[in-house]
C-alpha cells in the first residue's frame, strides 16, 4: 500500500510522502486482509493498493486501486468496508 500525495498531520509533521510504501498486506483464503493503522493527515488521506503477487492460477493486477480515508467524527472509531 502506498501514499497518494503527502500525508501531513495538522501540526505539520510529514507522516508519509507521495509514493511511499506504508504497509504490506496479505489476503487470506477468502480474500480479506487488514492493514496497520493508516494516518489521516489533516482529516483525510488517499492511499493506493497495488498487487505485487497473485495467487497461483490468477493474473497479477498491476493497476493501483486508490481510496480515501476521512475523519467522520469523535464518536466514529473505525469503519470497515469490504469491496
Amino acid at each position: 500500500m502506498v501514499a497518494v500525495g503527502d500525508i501531513v498531520s495538522p501540526d505539520g509533521t510529514v507522516r508519509a510522502v507521495d509514493g511511499e510504501v506504508v504497509d504490506h498486506i496479505t489476503t487470506d483464503a477468502e480474500g480479506a486482509a487488514e492493514t496497520d493503522e493508516l494516518r489521516l493527515g489533516s482529516g483525510s488521506a488517499t492511499y493506493a493498493l497495488i498487487e505485487t503477487k497473485a495467487p497461483a492460477g490468477h493474473v497479477l493486477d498491476t493497476e493501483p486501486h486508490e481510496f480515501t480515508l476521512s475523519y467522520e467524527n469523535a464518536t466514529t472509531e473505525l469503519v470497515y468496508d469490504r469491496w
